[in-house]
């Protein structure tokens, strides 16, 4: 358990009001926003076109650079992660870059043979299976670590019994969540690579449905109720918030699927950057520019079938490389957002 006085600690990221809304009360609203015009049948919520056309936008202003600033939390000067996670910093990457030579050789440019080429498409279709299920646990990280923050911030106790009910309720959700994303019998387009979904028996989603209503009940006695018997101190909205939005992301699936699948990951990566935000110590030129940059990178990613005119028109190059980001940012999280918190504390002073 932590113990502090409000004069030993800062009372916000950027600003109370302004974290409630980048940790998940923004997301709320939109998912409300889109509910209402299923509601009435409007257009805009309806056109899936619509939001196709928009997707690339989205990941090129905010998606890309949350992943990118995965890096310069982790590589920062000082923070001595690569020399403590070596496998992680330094080998995984190379290991990662490697692959994608290889898939877009073999798939691609076909250079390497038809056997190659086999291996290249089985091993994208492996590998997206792996974004999907590591995209879950890095949120759910990412989740735990805002709500640590913010228990240093209000000075909320959260000892051993409370940390391990957090934990288990958000595991619960990740393995539930998942569960039911993929499970389907038919396949699905990701950048171009045709996937097959998962089918799995209804025991089997009965059982983890169950599992996740039990974590949830375990969860609120030990933060509410024991935390309200023992100290009188009842969670904050700031600290509630990550893990209320991260429940409605995964039940927009069923409620919204197209929040699910375009907005979730925007206020993803909005809650993602609202910790960068704070971490960064530059001047807001700084930032500004470092946005840009970022930004950028993520539009060169997406216009490289045009800018490369040896790929041909279907190219995987685009899932190549967010595959290998999206993999490499998951492993760095389980690096930054350490389920200990610790690597908080200071960020929290």
């Amino acid at each position: 358990m932590w113990v502090s006085t409000p004069t030993q600690i800062r009372p916000a990221l950027i600003s109370r009001p302004v974290d409630f809304w980048l940790l998940g009360g923004g997301s709320l609203l939109a998912l409300a926003a889109l509910l209402v015009m299923r509601r009435l049948s409007m257009p805009v919520n309806l056109n899936a076109a619509l939001w196709i056309f928009w997707a690339p936008y989205l990941r090129i202003v905010i998606e890309y650079p949350h992943l990118f600033a995965s890096y310069r939390l982790a590589y920062a000067p000082g923070k001595g992660l690569v020399r403590s996670h070596p496998w992680t910093m330094i080998a995984a990457p190379v290991v990662l870059v490697l692959l994608a030579v290889f898939c877009i050789l073999a798939r691609d440019i076909s250079l390497l043979g038809s056997v190659a080429a086999g291996w290249a498409e089985a091993l994208l279709s492996s590998s997206i299976h792996l974004v999907f299920l590591g995209f879950g646990w890095h949120r759910l990280r990412q989740v735990w670590g805002c709500m640590v923050i913010y228990a240093r911030y209000d000075d909320f106790p959260i000892g051993h019994s409370q940390r391990r009910a957090t934990n288990v309720f958000l595991m619960a959700m990740w393995i539930f969540g998942y569960l039911t994303m993929m499970h389907s019998q038919n396949t699905f387009n990701f950048f171009g690579i045709t996937v097959a979904a998962l089918y799995f028996p209804d025991w089997v989603m009965h059982l983890a449905a169950c599992v996740f209503a039990l974590s949830g009940i375990y969860f609120l006695f030990e933060v509410f109720i024991r935390n309200a018997y023992v100290h009188r101190r009842l969670p904050t909205l700031n600290f509630m918030m990550p893990i209320t939005a991260l429940i409605f992301w995964w039940a927009a699936l069923s409620l919204e699927p197209a929040f699910f699948f375009y907005l979730a990951p925007t206020f993803h990566a909005l809650q993602y950057m609202n910790v960068v935000w704070a971490v960064d110590k530059g001047t807001w030129a700084r930032r500004g520019l470092t946005f840009l940059g970022l930004a950028g990178l993520g539009l060169l990613i997406e216009r490289m079938p045009q800018i490369v005119p040896a790929l041909p028109k279907e190219t995987a190059v685009i899932a190549v490389a967010y595959i290998g980001l999206s993999l490499h940012h998951y492993l760095l999280d389980s690096v930054i957002w350490k389920s200990s918190g610790e690597a908080w504390r200071k960020l929290a002073a």
